[in-house]
């Protein structure tokens, strides 16, 4: 009888976790499938409303595009704290280990929150001491998630003035080698009371994601940041005087790279579009959703761009055997494929003197997402909803990198 009770109750543990397992892979589909779907329609939304900021309008019609926009940037860094606290809830946040440019990561933040701050009439500003090295080992993603939501909770608590964010290490004049930083958000908004500053320091102390909910002043992002320096093994503390903004000091263990590694640059097949001596792409923009479509075409045909657009996977690839690019835009869900196996084929047929750079355009913006849409080869991601100024941006440094290559050739 007792050996009957202990093989039924080791079933019981058995069948339990596998529902528990199976639970936490459902859960994981679901966040990563309404991230797509939330992404998707804040992206047409967003995209919609700034092409409409590039026509002529009234003012009064013009005001109405600035609310859209404006109730559009406070949605969606709700719905990214949301599905962070989500994954993190779901316990799929392990600690990866590469090396990363910590400049470019901050820069990101620093374009990422570009809009928002320029909306509010404030200055974002980084400070990044030409001593301190830019190439580390340790994890971008969780790094750029906590400056991230510092960054845009310092932005929402300052109504005039400046945010700035600065990178300093402890032992920089030393000759070993780093093994943290200091990142400081300094802001200059309403501040804290002593006692609101007490209690948020011990509750980073304690490292308790739940107990932070309480604390109204950081909501969701307060949750997220604590579960991920709790990963990181990394502090933050906060300096405060009400009235005179607050002061974020967050030490992240990470270890400096002391050459940075060689990166082997490979050059794409010219398509011969150098007329005189301006540089022109040409770019493959694969993407299926039609209003996305038009707000692309929009902006490449405003830089001269000369592009052709694919629906599919299918007539993608038709596209890209029958012509020479210098660019790949890909959207990451389409009706017939994924972008991760059309890459895949991309790469398969590309010699070795030549590497067409992929910059996926997509809605699914978890981590782990990220993460294998690179390792697939994708060169770059950028998740939607992208603003007209990210693009401009992308598309201007594609075009200043073919000018390099066509100096370079001559």
């Amino acid at each position: 009888m007792k050996e009957e009770a202990y093989l039924h109750l080791l079933a019981t543990i058995v069948k339990n976790a596998r529902r528990a397992e199976d639970a936490n892979r459902a859960k994981s589909d679901f966040i990563s499938n309404l991230s797509y779907e939330l992404r998707t329609t804040l992206a047409n939304i967003i995209g919609i409303a700034q092409l409409l900021t590039m026509d002529c309008l009234l003012p009064t019609q013009q005001r109405y595009v600035t609310d859209i926009l404006e109730a559009c940037e406070a949605i969606l860094p709700v719905m990214n704290r949301m599905l962070n606290l989500s994954e993190l809830e779901a316990q799929h946040i392990e600690l990866q280990s590469c090396t990363f440019n910590l400049k470019n990561l901050l820069e990101k933040v620093i374009s990422q929150l570009s809009y928002q701050a320029g909306m509010r009439g404030l200055q974002l500003i980084l400070d990044y001491p030409k001593d301190i090295p830019l190439i580390w080992v340790g994890d971008p993603n969780l790094i750029y998630h906590i400056l991230f939501h510092l960054s845009s909770h310092a932005l929402i608590n300052t109504e005039q003035g400046m945010v700035v964010i600065q990178i300093d290490s402890p032992i920089k004049e030393s000759a070993s080698l780093n093994t943290e930083i200091i990142c400081s958000i300094k802001d200059t908004g309403k501040g804290m009371s002593e006692a609101e500053l007490l209690e948020l320091n011990t509750c980073f102390k304690q490292f308790n994601p739940q107990e932070s909910r309480r604390y109204k002043v950081f909501n969701l992002g307060l949750a997220i940041i604590l579960g991920y320096l709790r990963v990181l093994k990394a502090t933050l503390k906060v300096e405060s005087t009400l009235g005179k903004g607050c002061h974020y000091i967050c030490r992240i263990p990470l270890q400096e790279l002391k050459e940075e590694p060689h990166i082997e640059t490979r050059i794409t097949e010219k398509s011969n579009l150098t007329i005189f001596n301006d540089v022109t792409l040409r770019i493959l923009l694969i993407e299926d959703n039609e209003i996305i479509q038009r707000i692309y075409r929009l902006l490449l045909e405003r830089k001269e761009i000369f592009y052709d657009i694919a629906s599919n996977a299918e007539m993608a690839l038709n596209y890209y055997m029958q012509n020479h690019y210098d660019l790949i835009l890909l959207d990451i869900a389409l009706p017939d494929s994924d972008g991760i196996a059309i890459t895949k084929i991309i790469r398969q047929q590309e010699t070795d003197k030549e590497h067409i750079p992929i910059v996926a355009l997509t809605a699914y913006g978890q981590p782990t997402d990220q993460q294998q849409f690179l390792q697939a080869g994708i060169d770059e991601v950028l998740v939607k909803p992208i603003k007209v100024e990210q693009m401009d941006h992308l598309l201007e440094k594609w075009i200043r990198l073919k000018s390099k290559e066509c100096l370079d050739l001559t």
